[in-house]
C-alpha cells in the first residue's frame, strides 16, 4: 500500500496538521474582525463630529467640533469663527452604571473670561450646547448663559 491510501486513523499528524491550519486560518482571519468591530463598538461616541449652530444669528457659539473627549469650540466672529481652541471634557452617563455618554462637560479660560460648557444629545441627532460666561477681565460686563442648538454636518453660514 502506498502512503497516501492509508486510512486517517494510521497517520494521526496529517490530521492535527489539518485541525491546526483550519483554526489558524479562523483565528487569523475572524477574530481580528470580531475584535476590531468590539473595539470600534466601545469607542463610539455619538457626541462625535462637526456641529453648527441651527441660529446662524447667533452672537455666541457658532461650530463646534467634538473628538471622544476633547471639544473644540469656535465663536460667531466675522468675517470667521474664532477658535476658541481644544477643551478635555468629562463624559457623563444616565446612570451610575455606566453606559453610552448622555452629556460633556468642559470649563474653559479665555482670558477675558470663564466659561462652563454643557453639551448634551437631544433627540433627532440634535446638539444643546449651554454655556455659562464669567467675565474676569474687570470690565464690568455682565456673567451670561447662552443656549444653542447645533445640527451634525451642516456647513458653516
Amino acid at each position: 500500500m502506498n502512503r497516501t491510501s492509508y486510512p486517517q486513523a494510521v497517520h494521526p499528524q496529517r490530521g492535527t496538521a489539518c485541525l491546526f491550519l483550519r483554526v489558524l486560518a479562523f483565528a487569523v482571519i475572524v477574530v481580528p474582525f470580531f475584535a476590531g468591530f468590539a473595539a470600534a463598538q466601545s469607542r463610539a461616541n455619538p457626541f462625535d463630529g462637526s456641529w453648527v449652530n441651527i441660529d446662524s444669528t447667533s452672537r455666541g457659539m457658532a461650530m463646534i467640533e467634538i473628538a471622544g473627549n476633547m471639544i473644540h469650540p469656535y465663536g460667531a466672529c466675522q468675517p470667521r469663527f474664532c477658535d476658541m481652541g481644544e477643551i478635555k471634557a468629562s463624559s457623563f452617563a444616565y446612570s451610575v452604571n455606566g453606559g453610552a455618554p448622555a452629556a460633556l462637560f468642559a470649563e474653559a479660560n479665555q482670558g477675558f473670561a470663564e466659561q462652563k460648557i454643557v453639551v448634551v444629545l437631544e433627540q433627532g441627532d440634535r446638539l444643546r450646547v449651554e454655556v455659562l460666561t464669567h467675565f474676569t477681565d474687570g470690565s464690568h460686563r455682565a456673567d451670561y448663559y447662552m443656549v444653542g442648538y447645533f445640527m451634525r454636518g451642516r456647513q458653516p453660514y
